[in-house]
Parts: C-alpha cells; structure tokens; sequence
C-alpha cells in the first residue's frame, strides 16, 4: 500500500540488491509488481500474493508448503526479505535465511540429546512435521513485523504530512496578511494623497 514515505522503497531496493534474475520470487502485496519488472525476473518465477493471504489458513499453508518443497524438493534456499520493527521511529529492511536452518555453534558440553533418545516416528519424518510448524511461525511472524512497520511508517508519514500543511498554512496566512496589509496601507496612502490634492 501507499502513503508509508519511504517504506516501500526501501524494501524494494534491499530486495533489488539481493536478487538475480533467476530467482523464484513470492511477492505479498501489490508495490511488489514495481520489483518484478525491476528485478527483471522471469514471469514464471514470480507469485504476488494479495495482504489479503494471511489472514486465511489455507492460503498461509498453501505459501508453506511451497516453501518447504523449495527447499526439501528443489534443494533451494529460502531467503525473506522484510521490514524489521525496531520501534515505532525505527525499522529498516532486512534479509532473514529461512532454509536451510542457521544454527549458532554450541558450547563443547552441549549434551546431544539425539543419541539418548529413540524417536518414533523417525527423525526425518518429525523434522518435517516440526519443520512445517516452526516455518509457518517464523513466516508469519516476519509478516507480522513487516505489516506493524508499514503501520508505523504510514503514521509518521501523515505526521509530517500534518506538520508541513500546519507550516505551509502558516506561511500562507502571514503572507496574506502581509499582502492585505499592504494593500490597506495603500488606500490610506491615496486617501491623503486626493485629500491633499483638494486643498
């Protein structure tokens, strides 16, 4: 959506400067048309999903499991590209690797809990079904910081949208009062002046 200053822009640049033309995109929200012909990527890659996406189950499922095939079936990374919400005056775009999993070393003693235990159904198999989960979470909740972003750059836009119409107003009216001020004097000016003359 509009009206959020530079919100848009800059996801869109961030998002530029992270993609190539072969790429498969999945863009949420129509401004991501200005990034398919931008980016130049091929149509057949790209996907636009409406805002509208995640406020169903189906849709958010259907968007998981085309993710989760990416990787699983197409051995692809999966990359998001967001708004982070820092706080209400403060967000910036930001890339986030979704799959595979980034996970931080662990100290020397961390116990491996996979060796003591016996899982049922197999590993593989839970993976998936947590996988599934945990990506759904974590993609929703990106979406969620990205929208709470667009929000607050929307009300600081039309913050100073306010504060500019207030100033503007303000030089207009002195300006009109400066011209009718003006004008007033002139009146009085010829008013003694033919005054003058009648004497």
């Amino acid at each position: 959506m509009g009206l959020a200053g530079a919100y848009n822009n800059n996801v869109l640049k961030t998002s530029l400067e992270n993609l190539s033309k072969d790429d498969k995109a999945i863009i949420v929200g129509y401004k991501g048309e200005i990034l398919k012909s931008k980016a130049e990527l091929e149509q057949e890659n790209v996907t636009v999903l409406s805002m509208d996406s995640f406020k169903s189950d189906e849709e958010v499922s259907k968007l998981i499991t085309t993710l989760t095939s990416a990787f699983y079936d197409d051995n692809l990374q999966v990359k998001s590209i967001f708004t982070e919400f820092v706080s209400a005056m403060d967000f910036k775009p930001k890339v986030t690797q979704v799959l595979p999993l980034v996970l931080e070393d662990k100290e020397d003693d961390f116990v491996r809990l996979e060796d003591e235990i016996d899982f049922e159904p197999s590993k593989e198999i839970l993976l998936k079904e947590v996988m599934s989960l945990y990506i759904e979470t974590l993609v929703t909740g990106l979406y969620k910081e990205a929208l709470t972003s667009e929000h607050s750059a929307r009300r600081i836009a039309m913050e100073n949208a306010t504060k500019n119409s207030e100033d503007l107003l303000e030089d207009l009216t002195r300006e009109f009062n400066k011209q009718r001020q003006a004008k007033i004097t002139q009146e009085i000016s010829e008013i003694i002046g033919g005054s003058e003359a009648l004497k």
